[in-house]
């Protein structure tokens, strides 16, 4: 969802517009105030891609519209609809979406990344841990290993938030 934050006259008919042109991308909602945006971000919680702050029409220096920004976690994009027209900031929107999308599939990339090193080198341990025991002439000499190997496995299954077999 796109939320225009606007509080001149024509913005609910420019977001019905925008949201009319964008239909296989994004709907757009519209708030007059920072009261209503958050109102409207809480009624969809995590819904909201894109935050487009009229600059024509509203305060960007606005505690509340930074409190706004942090509690969506949507991508704040500043536009001027006393200048712009529809066609504008539709291809500014569009362009905004994509790049969020890269951002968001690096970030996901990355994440994975750092998880699988993480969890290469438990693994690598838990291995090494019960080849050692496999090799140990007795069953003493086996126990720290095997203790270590499953310690290792257990972080491994925390990590990934799976629930214990049972």
């Amino acid at each position: 969802m796109i939320l225009l934050l606007s509080s001149l006259s024509q913005a609910g008919d420019f977001a019905r517009n925008l949201s009319e042109r964008l239909r296989d991308a994004e709907s757009v909602e519209w708030a007059s105030n920072i009261v209503a945006a958050r109102k409207l971000a809480r009624k969809a919680p995590g819904e909201m891609a894109t935050l487009m702050l009229d600059q024509s029409s509203i305060d960007l220096q606005s505690p509340g519209l930074d409190a706004l920004v942090e509690e969506t976690g949507a991508l704040p994009m500043i536009v001027n609809l006393a200048l712009n027209d529809v066609e504008r900031v539709e291809r500014e929107v569009r362009i905004a979406l994509r790049r969020s999308q890269h951002q968001r599939e690096a970030a996901v990339e990355v994440a994975r990344k750092l998880l699988a090193g993480e969890i290469k080198s438990e693994l690598t341990q838990v291995l090494l841990r019960l080849q050692f025991a496999l090799h140990s002439p007795s069953i003493a000499a086996m126990e720290p290993s095997v203790k270590s190997a499953f310690e290792a496995a257990e972080r491994i299954r925390e990590r990934l938030q799976l629930p214990l077999a049972g």
